[in-house]
């Protein structure tokens, strides 16, 4: 194992992107990673990049709880309040003081949550936010004021924010969205393309309410520069950047507030990604919009779409979950224990040994298949449905904009 002190710290430059969605999962889990390791963000000190599936070995054997990841880093909880990282820490988002980065797991200094649980792990592209009990703790950059402290300066450790019940956090490149209980939204950070949805572009470093008349929201998801909200009426809200057509409302205009988008299909989990999203209907079907250059729509073509549109998927399964955040690819899982993907494979996020992008939702390797799959959903309270059968969980990290891709997970 590798430590890499920081030279000097530069808290001032503005960091293009963010993240990955994190998963909840039982004991005892397996995980199997790809694609690039350029911080050590595998937790494979020789640096090098994965362009098939490799199994990762875990700091330890005790139950693994929520997983999320950066552009470069990886995050682990365990045993309630163990915090594990690894990868890229330039900005502080390890929450590991005077390290550049880490190959190799290491755990977070916790003194201000012994004895307390470790309830949610929520990571932006360079920022990361946990939730202890009712706590809520930021680390990494802070330069768009997306920790909410009301500063710039980045942080180098877990920060307290705040103690209020929080029901969802979504991270952005460089966003941050927070639903609180009764249907209160507050946001913060970079807000030049109206993803903060408060009805005008002015960058926020205090959480802010949004305002809205959106009743019983139960999903909010955060893209690069664009924020998703869906209610239990199935109803779907965009906001942010949309020059793709990412907002899947038509057009190409950016907007700087929650506005309904009309689909004619219900819609059960929504999937915010780096310029496109995916949305999973409630009879497993799949719908995308915004950026296809790199085929991460699966359309078998790669011209973007500014609508919704139904993706054709050759499976013999039912799409039970989707997996896409702030790159160029996509993944989905089925209820047979397949997972296939599409976009962008340049470091072998694809698990494919020639590294050549795909625009159609192919296996990641014939040979991986997970038993019983479950799905969970991307959504609030990180809870599965209740069931006595080994539970598999499907995660993809964020991708920088720039094209640093970051790993893919899969675990079961």
């Amino acid at each position: 194992m590798n430590y890499h002190p920081i030279k000097s710290r530069k808290g001032g430059e503005h960091h293009r992107h963010p993240r990955h969605v994190n998963s909840q999962f039982d004991p005892i889990s397996r995980i199997y990673v790809c694609g690039s390791n350029i911080k050590g963000q595998l937790s494979n000190p020789n640096l090098s990049e994965y362009n098939e599936i490799k199994s990762v070995q875990l700091p330890s054997q005790t139950e693994i709880k929520f997983v999320d990841c950066g552009f470069h880093s990886t995050y682990i909880v365990e045993g309630g309040n163990s915090l594990f990282v690894c990868g890229d820490n330039i900005y502080g988002q390890l929450g590991v003081s005077g390290l550049e980065w880490v190959d190799a797991f290491i755990q977070v200094p916790h003194q201000e949550w012994v004895g307390r649980s470790i309830t949610g792990l929520y990571c932006g592209g360079t920022h990361a936010i946990i939730r202890v009990d009712e706590d809520i703790y930021v680390t990494g950059n802070n330069t768009n004021g997306q920790l909410g402290l009301g500063d710039r300066r980045c942080r180098y450790k877990f920060t307290k924010l705040c103690n209020v019940k929080i029901k969802e956090i979504s991270c952005g490149s460089s966003h941050t969205v927070i639903l609180t209980e009764g249907d209160k939204l507050w946001s913060c950070g970079w807000n030049d393309d109206g993803q903060l949805c408060l009805h005008d572009n002015l960058e926020r470093k205090l959480l802010t309410h949004i305002p809205h008349n959106i009743k019983g929201i139960d999903q909010i998801k955060c893209g690069n520069y664009h924020t998703l909200v869906l209610n239990l009426n199935k109803e779907l809200y965009t906001s942010g950047y949309n020059a793709y057509g990412q907002l899947g409302n038509g057009g190409n205009m950016a907007t700087n507030h929650l506005k309904k988008v009309l689909v004619n299909f219900l819609v059960k989990s929504i999937f915010s990604c780096s310029a496109h999203t995916i949305i999973l209907s409630e009879c497993g079907k799949v719908y995308g919009s915004g950026c296809n250059g790199s085929g991460q729509l699966g359309t078998r073509h790669k011209e973007d779409d500014d609508k919704l549109k139904h993706i054709e998927i050759k499976t013999k399964g039912k799409i039970v979950d989707v997996s896409c955040r702030f790159g160029n690819h996509s993944l989905v899982m089925t209820d047979l224990g397949e997972v296939l993907a599409t976009g962008r494979n340049k470091n072998g996020q694809l698990a494919r040994l020639d590294k050549s992008d795909t625009c159609s939702f192919e296996r990641i390797d014939e040979t991986f298949h997970l038993e019983v799959p479950y799905m969970i959903r991307n959504g609030m309270y990180h809870k599965p449905l209740i069931d006595k059968r080994p539970k598999m969980y499907l995660l993809d990290p964020s991708l920088h904009v720039i094209h640093f891709h970051d790993v893919v997970f899969h675990f079961v």
